[in-house]
């Protein structure tokens, strides 16, 4: 009987760390998109207004931003350095590739970054500023949805995980 209630339990706190898992995502997508928008904020003060070379602007981003998204930064940096001639938009979506599997970002997120890398370094200020606000623009609208996702969804895949966990204790008793 109590190796029963035992292994009632374990299923039961299993799926309900299952569903705290999946709302994990939800979480995690809103609080990145959060810290990508201060980091692009930061990162066009720094290229744009501070005139910051670019390795030194990602170098000094990588160390001021959230480490899930400081990699991106660093690896560019890197990139740059080892790049011996590459252009700036082949090392950004190096970059990308290279930080994106961290990062809990949708198709659309990551498209918006990919296409903002093609146009980095290419264009005079005045267009590298629109670049950054269409950017910014877009990771906000993003952010707000990643925010009304994660009031949604998180709480419920938490709750579905604890109901999950309570029926199959049922069922198997």
């Amino acid at each position: 009987m109590i190796i029963q209630w035992i292994g009632a339990l374990c299923v039961f706190f299993s799926a309900t760390l299952v569903g705290k898992l999946k709302a994990k995502v939800f979480i995690h997508r809103h609080e990145d998109l959060r810290y990508l928008i201060i980091a692009f904020t930061w990162f066009e003060t720094a290229l744009i207004e501070r005139r910051l070379p670019l390795i030194k602007a990602c170098y000094e981003l990588g160390e001021r931003v959230n480490e899930r998204i400081a990699s991106l930064f660093i690896q560019m940096a890197k990139e740059l350095e080892d790049g011996h001639g590459k252009a700036v938009a082949h090392c950004w979506n190096q970059a990308l590739q290279a930080s994106s599997p961290s990062w809990y970002f949708q198709k659309m997120e990551l498209l918006a970054l990919q296409t903002f890398g093609e146009t980095l370094g290419g264009t005079n200020r005045q267009d590298q500023q629109l670049q950054f606000q269409l950017l910014l623009e877009q990771l906000m609208l993003a952010e707000k949805e990643a925010y009304l996702d994660e009031q949604r969804f998180a709480k419920m895949y938490t709750r579905l995980g604890m109901l999950l966990g309570i029926s199959l204790v049922i069922i198997l008793m």
